[in-house]
């Protein structure tokens, strides 16, 4: 079994969708098992793990050009 560091590395690597997915997934479980709340209100997640995990990433300082960037990369790529 992986420890937290060891399963954080491992989505790290995944691809973006992948990464999306295991981010469902983990809402999904959270849901069935109940570990979220239904109260119609959005669950706090400020003091998550994964908050603040991108930050001093390079490539992230001037993250609305990257994300323009790497958009126009993937839909070029894909026409």
């Amino acid at each position: 079994m992986l420890n937290r560091q060891q399963l954080l590395q491992e989505y790290l690597l995944l691809p973006a969708e992948a990464q999306r997915q295991v981010v469902d997934f983990i809402v999904f479980l959270r849901q069935r098992y109940g570990i979220i709340e239904e109260t119609g209100a959005h669950a706090s997640i400020e003091n998550e793990e994964f908050i603040g995990m991108w930050k001093g990433r390079e490539e992230f300082e001037e993250g609305t050009n990257w994300l323009r960037d790497l958009r126009k990369k993937e839909w070029r790529e894909s026409l």
